[in-house]
């Protein structure tokens, strides 16, 4: 017998939040549903992985890290959080600083995603059906209506992998954790970033 889980503590649902609040960000910048379920795609995959998303027609890999706080200090789960995947060309963390019991939940962001689908309906149910499986690996975090968050202003921010401070890796060091600290790291200018969201969600036809 296993005791069940307890629910997610603020702190995973913050992280969920980040990473559904992305989401939703390129979902709306898709004009189309097949673009919308390769976005769909890219997030976690069929089994969790270090990186949270993956979009391989773009050659980039998106990582998310979100603090209830105005510092931009992030705990990072490894060096593949912030280097690139064989076969990337592209590598961006995405620094989010929120403001805790104000604004939406991850519910709600949730059925803000489910709505923006477009599309036939046997498109948008193909949209639908992917979602499902990607919350499952997700966690139940992605269903949390306890706590509402909001960006502060200028919240979101996005670094190149080579800009987050980290300690490198060593000949027989595996696993490492640490904080990176982003406030003297340089964020993507504004064409950029505008650069990075069209690549994901107006990719060019091959």
């Amino acid at each position: 017998l296993r005791r069940p889980r307890g629910l997610p503590t603020i702190e995973e649902v913050a992280g969920a939040w980040g990473e559904l609040y992305l989401l939703r960000m390129l979902i709306q910048n898709a004009s189309d549903s097949e673009t919308q379920l390769a976005i769909i795609s890219g997030w976690e995959g069929e089994a969790r992985e270090k990186l949270d998303f993956r979009f391989p027609y773009a050659s980039q890999a998106l990582e998310v890290k979100t603090t209830m706080s105005r510092e931009r200090i992030h705990h990072l789960h490894g060096m593949e959080q912030v280097s690139l995947p064989e076969g990337f060309d592209h590598g961006v963390l995405a620094s989010l600083c929120i403001e805790a019991e104000q604004g939406v939940s991850c519910k709600s962001i949730l059925d803000s995603i489910e709505a923006l689908s477009l599309g036939s309906p046997d498109e948008k149910r193909r949209i639908d059906e992917l979602l499902a499986r990607r919350i499952t690996v997700r966690g139940a975090a992605c269903y949390d209506d306890r706590h509402c968050f909001e960006l502060i202003r200028d919240g979101l921010m996005f670094y190149h992998f080579s800009e987050v401070p980290s300690p490198g890796e060593a000949e027989g060091v595996s696993s490492i954790e640490w904080l990176s600290d982003l406030t003297n790291a340089v964020p993507l200018a504004s064409s950029e970033r505008d650069g990075l969201v069209a690549r994901i969600t107006r990719p060019r036809p091959a």
